[in-house]
C-alpha cells in the first residue's frame, strides 16, 4: 500500500438523499431523553442556581444567598450538559461511491487503512455527509392516545400527594413516575404536531430541526422563570406590593402580566432564533406553532 494515492474527501453531490430502516418509537424515546435532559437544565438546576444567588428561601424579597443552593445546581448540570453534548453530536455518515473508469483503477485508498479493491477499473469518491434525513414519527392518533395516557397516569399518581400530603412515599412516587408521565403528556402534543405537519402539510422535520426547536422552547423558559419567580417579585416587593399571599395584588400583577407579557416575549424570542431554519410561510407556522 506503500506509494499509493490516498483520494481524499470531496464534497457530496447535489441532490444525494441517503434512506435507512428506523424504527418510529426509537425516534420517540430518543427524542424523550432530549426533553428530559432540557426539562432538569431549565428547571431544576437553574431555580437552584438563581435561587441560590439572589433568594434561598423563594420569600420573593432579595437575599439571603445560599452557595450551597449554587453549587449542588452546578453539579447537577454537569452530567446534563454531558448528556446534551452526547444527544447534540453530529450525526455523519461516510459514503463511498464507485464509478466505471477506465482511467480508474482497481485498488483505491481512501484512508490510510482503508482501502476498496475490485475487479474492473474504478474511480472512487467519498463524502462525509451530515444525517438529514427526516424523522419517522407515529400517527398522530398513537402519539395522542399515549399524550391522554400520559396525562391520566400522572394524574392518578398524584392523587397520594394530595390526599396524604409530602412524605418519603409520595416524593418517591412523585419523582420516579409522576414527572416522567407528565414530561411524556408534555412532550407528545408537541410530536403530534410534527406528525400532523409531516401527513396533511408536506413539512417533513430533520432530527436537527426538531432538536433546535426543543432547545429554543425549553431554553426560552430561563428567562421567564427569572422573571416571574425572581425579577417580579422583587420589583413588585421593592414599590411595597406584597407577592406571597396568593390573594395580594402584588401576586395578581404577576399571574396577570408578568407571567403572559414575560413568556410571550421569550417565546418570541425562540422563534426569531430559529428564523435561519424559516424558509417558507408554512415552515413559520409549524415552527411558531411548535
Amino acid at each position: 500500500m506503500q506509494g499509493l494515492p490516498i483520494t481524499p474527501l470531496s464534497p457530496p453531490p447535489a441532490g444525494l438523499v441517503l434512506a435507512y430502516p428506523s424504527s418510529k418509537w426509537k425516534t420517540i424515546r430518543s427524542m424523550l431523553g432530549f426533553v428530559i435532559l432540557l426539562f432538569i437544565v431549565a428547571n431544576v438546576s437553574t431555580s437552584l442556581i438563581f435561587g441560590g444567588l439572589l433568594d434561598s428561601d423563594f420569600d420573593g424579597d432579595l437575599g439571603p444567598s445560599e452557595p450551597w443552593y449554587t453549587l449542588f445546581g452546578s453539579l447537577c448540570l454537569i452530567p446534563c450538559v454531558a448528556g446534551f453534548a452526547f444527544f447534540r453530536r453530529p450525526k455523519l455518515t461516510h459514503i463511498i461511491r464507485a464509478q466505471s473508469s477506465v482511467f480508474g483503477n482497481t485498488f483505491n485508498m481512501i484512508a490510510p487503512r482503508t482501502a476498496v479493491q475490485t475487479f474492473d477499473k474504478v474511480t472512487v469518491e467519498h463524502h462525509l455527509v451530515r444525517d438529514t434525513t427526516p424523522l419517522e414519527m407515529p400517527s398522530g392518533k398513537q402519539l395522542w392516545w399515549l399524550f391522554f395516557g400520559g396525562v391520566f397516569f400522572s394524574s392518578v399518581c398524584m392523587l397520594p400527594l394530595l390526599v396524604m400530603g409530602l412524605n418519603l412515599f409520595t416524593g418517591v412516587l412523585f419523582a420516579l413516575i409522576a414527572i416522567p408521565a407528565f414530561i411524556i403528556g408534555f412532550s407528545t402534543p408537541v410530536f403530534a404536531w410534527w406528525s400532523t405537519s409531516n401527513s396533511y402539510f408536506g413539512l417533513p422535520t430533520t432530527r436537527r430541526l426538531a432538536e433546535w426547536m426543543l432547545i429554543a422552547g425549553m431554553i426560552s423558559t430561563l428567562p421567564a422563570i427569572a422573571i416571574n419567580s425572581f425579577l417580579s417579585p422583587l420589583i413588585l416587593n421593592g414599590v411595597g406590593l406584597e407577592t406571597s399571599e396568593a390573594s395580594s395584588l402584588g401576586f395578581g400583577l404577576i399571574l396577570m402580566l408578568s407571567a403572559p407579557i414575560g413568556e410571550e416575549l421569550c417565546k418570541a424570542a425562540a422563534v426569531l432564533a430559529l428564523a435561519k431554519f424559516i424558509d417558507s410561510p408554512r415552515r413559520g407556522f409549524q415552527i411558531g406553532f411548535t
